[in-house]
């Protein structure tokens, strides 16, 4: 309603419009309101036409006396002001909705927006007319009829599409889904065993999904292994093949030219053995590791030219340049001889290789020299000792580098071999063929570094020497000796490589051959964390599954008994006895009475906190709910958990007097005062469920229906009860009721329809028995 005046007229005029065509209109909080060729809208206004007249608005609440009708051609958006209270305007139903916000010096402003130009034709009513329209329009079923009314205190506008926003949709999903979750949440943690079996299944799917991707780990892992061990033999025979055919084909070439010609047989006799009478001396200056061969065969010019050349071709026959960089004789363990005495072959100006330091070297007196010589004579096959470096100056002529010695087996000549505890060792042996190989251009050649950095594999190639202190001779322990590696040889270990034992060159290598991120596959971590999230979410899903599972239980056991919906699942017909049971009847004094000054959604929210308190004292009293009927609520004690006719009696009573303490002290939102009546009946009682569309457990008997009298009979917050139900109370053995007979115009009891004259009781109150 809006009291409107014309800037023209000093007078307010009470009227009221009601619409009779269509007109679609919205509510904006600020703005103005003109009225166009309003004509004799208005009395006072002497029938002129009034174009695009200001209008000032109010809320005052009452209507004019006026009975004039006129009609609007057009309505347009304009501007108003709230000022004094004089003048009502009550506009289409449906079609304007008015939100006013009041300030301190009671003014306010609102717009009205038409949609469209439209003819409306209105209509003045009087006052009375105004009264009463105002008067029905307070009936609790004219208002449910008019939804505007009804819904006056939501801020959803039903005949605007619009107001269901993108954003409102959202929130409202938000809202939706958040409560959902909150329910699924809550009912999961107040039954254990939906959680209990939730990480059950949990546990399970993880255990499998883990165990079959172990599996698969393990069959990788093992390929894996299998080809690094693979790897590791083929490789570590590749680099022991090429170190022996560098050097085992030029130390037999060159040791049968030693026992085929004679000239070098009788070089070992002009040497002789260190210390003997009339052998090569020990050299000035090198006493301890090299003796002097001037005057001895290793200076004949003649046997030196002749195994230049028989060395020569042996280099050349080798096919090993830059690898084969130099070949020896050394009878009785001496150097005698050395193909190419300096080397401009294989080395580049001005490094070239000068060995002529190394002539007169005795390999088996030399301490650094004598564990490989004499490994050589105790050998059938060639010996290397290496890697080592060949320093020549303050150069490195060599990085790597290996010598390989093979003792050359004759008759009739034999070395001495001194020991520092008791006898020489006699060894039948010519001496030493000597050759020195440059390992490193031998890797190279064998192409194996490349492949293993293509593969991206990491490798290993050593052997364990015996470490001995030079002074004292005394064993120190093994030092690994590396032969060939890869750059990150020194991060590989027992996880990530496997090793390999070779057989090379008469001593034992190891080829150890890895990968640096290990054998595990790389999709393990991966997987596995996959498998816990798929697992997760389907046990989630599970226990989604489980808890709305409950709660359709649950709804069903709070619609009906279990073992009426066990019945009803095995399709049996369900009529059960109940010899002696107790029925309560309560509903609201003057209900529709008071549904009248509360809206539809006030009396649902009445109803709800009533009845919500109502099913918790159901549930403390262990008595059964039948059902709601509007304001009406009905329970039974005795059935259908059976039990004794007086303990089913004193639990119905019990939550019939809770029921009534807490209707006392509620309270309505408006402070309105609420009242029930009720009653109690005993007696025979049949409970079955009827149909199977929406089946419902319901009582049948005459004691039904009494104890519906008992309620309809009875008074506001009062329990009347029938005499059966006051001889079982009497009767209770914890529990003590106070009772009053009721008597009505002085007769005992009260008359009930079908019944006559019934003597019923009050109950009180109740104590717990001493």
């Amino acid at each position: 309603q809006i009291v409107f005046r014309t800037m023209e007229s000093p007078e307010y005029k009470k009227v009221s419009f009601t619409e009779e065509l269509d007109g679609d209109f919205q509510s904006i909080s600020s703005g103005t309101l003109i009225a166009s060729n309003v004509g004799d809208a208005v009395d006072n206004l002497k029938n002129e036409d009034l174009p695009e007249k200001k209008l000032e608005m109010n809320n005052d609440s009452t209507c004019a006396e006026s009975n004039e009708t006129t009609e609007l051609e057009e309505i347009t958006i304009g501007e108003c002001s709230l000022k004094e209270e004089k003048r009502d305007i009550t506009f289409p139903r449906r079609r304007v909705s008015i939100f006013s916000n009041e300030t301190g010096n009671s003014e306010t402003s609102c717009r009205l927006d038409r949609l469209g130009r439209r003819s409306s034709r209105y209509s003045i009513a009087s006052s009375s007319s105004s009264i009463e329209k105002d008067a029905k329009s307070n009936s609790f079923w004219s208002r449910f009829i008019d939804k505007e009314h009804i819904w006056k205190n939501q801020d959803i506008n039903f005949d605007n599409e619009d107001d269901f926003t993108r954003c409102q949709i959202f929130r409202e999903w938000v809202f939706t889904s958040a409560h959902s979750i909150k329910n699924i949440v809550f009912t999961a943690i107040y039954n254990p065993l939906i959680l209990v079996t939730t990480l059950l299944i949990f546990i399970v799917l993880c255990s499998v999904g883990l165990v079959i991707i172990q599996a698969f780990v393990t069959v990788h892992y093992n390929n894996r292994v299998d080809t690094a061990s693979d790897v590791a033999l083929k490789s570590g025979a590749a680099f022991s093949k090429a170190l022996e055919d560098a050097g085992r084909g030029a130390l037999f070439a060159i040791s049968q030219f030693v026992k085929q010609l004679e000239s070098f047989q009788q070089i070992p006799a002009s040497i002789g053995q260190r210390n003997d009478t009339g052998s090569a001396l020990p050299l000035r200056g090198k006493e301890k590791t090299h003796r002097d061969l001037t005057n001895t065969g290793c200076m004949d010019q003649s046997i030196i030219n002749r195994f230049d050349e028989i060395a020569k071709g042996v280099k050349k026959d080798a096919g090993l340049e830059k690898i084969l960089v130099s070949l020896q004789l050394a009878p009785v363990g001496v150097v005698c001889m050395i193909y190419p005495l300096i080397n401009s072959e294989d080395f580049a100006y001005p490094l070239y290789m000068n060995n002529t330091g190394a002539l007169g070297h005795d390999l088996l007196f030399d301490e650094r020299r004598t564990d490989g010589a004499r490994k050589a004579l105790s050998s059938e096959d060639p010996v290397s000792v290496g890697p080592l470096s060949l320093i020549q100056g303050d150069h490195k002529l060599v990085k790597e580098a290996f010598i390989m010695r093979f003792a050359i087996n004759m008759t009739g000549v034999f070395i001495n071999v001194p020991q520092e505890f008791g006898p020489d060792i006699v060894h039948g042996s010519w001496g030493f063929a000597v050759v020195l190989l440059n390992w490193d251009m031998a890797k190279k050649k064998t192409g194996l570094m490349e492949e293993f950095e293509k593969s991206g594999l990491d490798f290993l190639l050593f052997r364990m020497d015996t470490k001995v202190d030079g002074e004292t001779g005394k064993v120190l322990g093994e030092e690994m000796k590396n032969i060939a590696s890869s750059p990150n040889w020194e991060l590989l270990n027992e996880r990530n490589s496997v090793r390999v034992n070779l057989t090379s060159t008469s001593e034992l290598w190891t080829m150890q051959v890895g990968d640096l991120n290990g054998f595990q596959p790389s999709w393990k971590v991966g997987l596995q964390v996959l498998v816990v999230f798929l697992a997760l979410i389907l046990s989630v899903m599970s226990m989604v599954v489980l808890v709305v599972r409950k709660q359709l239980q649950i709804l069903l056991y709070n619609m009906m008994p279990p073992q009426i919906i066990s019945r009803l699942r095995k399709g049996e017909t369900i009529v059960q006895m109940y010899e002696n049971a107790t029925i309560y009847f309560s509903d609201i004094v003057e209900f529709t009475k008071l549904s009248g000054t509360m809206s539809p959604l006030e009396v649902m929210e009445m109803l709800n906190e009533i009845y919500t308190e109502f099913d918790q004292l159901v549930r403390k009293h262990g008595v059964y709910k039948v059902e709601t009927i509007g304001d009406a609520y009905i329970v039974i004690g005795g059935g259908p958990d059976r039990c004794t006719p007086v303990e089913g009696a004193t639990r119905v009573t019990l939550f019939a007097l809770d029921a009534i303490e807490f209707v006392k002290n509620y309270r309505t939102k408006n402070q309105a005062q609420v009242h029930i009546r009720a009653g109690l009946a005993s007696g025979a009682v049949v409970g079955g469920v009827v149909g199977t569309s929406m089946p419902k457990f319901t009582l049948f008997g005459d004691t039904v229906n009494l104890a519906s009298r008992m309620e309809s009979t009875s008074k506001a917050m009062m329990l009347q009860c029938t005499t059966l139900t006051h001889n079982l109370l009497r009767e209770a053995h914890d529990t003590v009721f106070k009772f009053d007979e009721r008597i009505h115009d002085n007769e005992h009891g009260i008359h009930i329809k079908g019944k006559g004259m019934t003597k019923t009781w009050w109950i009180l109150g109740s104590k717990l028995r001493d």
